[in-house]
């Protein structure tokens, strides 16, 4: 089980305390080996998911367990909303993001959830209890996925450089699937809307 506690940076963010270590050479996720990437340091894993990479490929599931491919959206510009149910930030951001969703036509932007709860059936059943709709996919807790990388921060806490899992996280995505920025700010917050209005005008 993660154990989060709650920090207040800009915005509440739920974090994870994780040893900072050295990073090494660049790493994109497409050209490495599974078993390799388990030996990648926290800061190498954020590497691979930074600015200008590419998406990595992965299965995510849906309520009733049936795999999506994250390449199924190549050709859309694509937004993530990465989140946990144990997380209070995200329970009071992620519905906001669901509302936003629905002021756009689909079929070229795309507006996805992804949490990364430890039970899928525990986070069905959060689902179903709270009756939250939009497009809903857990991915699950396991750091040695690539995408999982996403979740990673490196901030510094008592004057030490930390690497901590940090939520919510928003992640934007180009329909070619280039990864073009994260952030912890959401929907209603400036910098998040004027990323979002600056990266439509330009690929739709």
């Amino acid at each position: 089980m993660i154990k989060s506690v709650f920090v207040s940076l800009q915005l509440l963010v739920c974090l994870t305390q994780l040893a900072c270590q050295p990073s090494s050479q660049p790493v994109e996720a497409s050209s490495i080996d599974p078993q390799h990437f388990k030996t990648l340091s926290k800061l190498e894993k954020m590497e691979v998911v930074q600015s200008g990479k590419q998406l990595p490929v992965a299965n995510i599931y849906t309520s009733d367990s049936s795999t999506i491919s994250t390449s199924y959206w190549k050709g859309n510009l694509l937004v993530i909303d990465f989140w946990a149910s144990w997380c209070s930030p995200c329970l009071q951001a992620t519905p906001k993001f669901h509302a936003l969703s629905d002021q756009y036509p689909q079929d070229q932007l795309s507006f996805i959830s992804i949490s990364v709860d430890d039970s899928h059936n525990e986070w069905k059943a959060f689902l179903q209890e709270n009756k939250w709709k939009g497009n809903n996919y857990w991915l699950g807790s396991n750091e040695n996925q690539a995408l999982f990388s996403f979740m990673y921060s490196q901030l510094e806490i008592d004057s030490t450089q930390m690497v901590l899992i940090a939520l919510p996280k928003y992640v934007f995505i180009s329909p070619s699937g280039e990864i073009l920025g994260q952030q912890s700010t959401g929907p209603g917050h400036p910098e998040f809307d004027q990323q979002l209005k600056r990266y439509i005008d330009k690929y739709l």
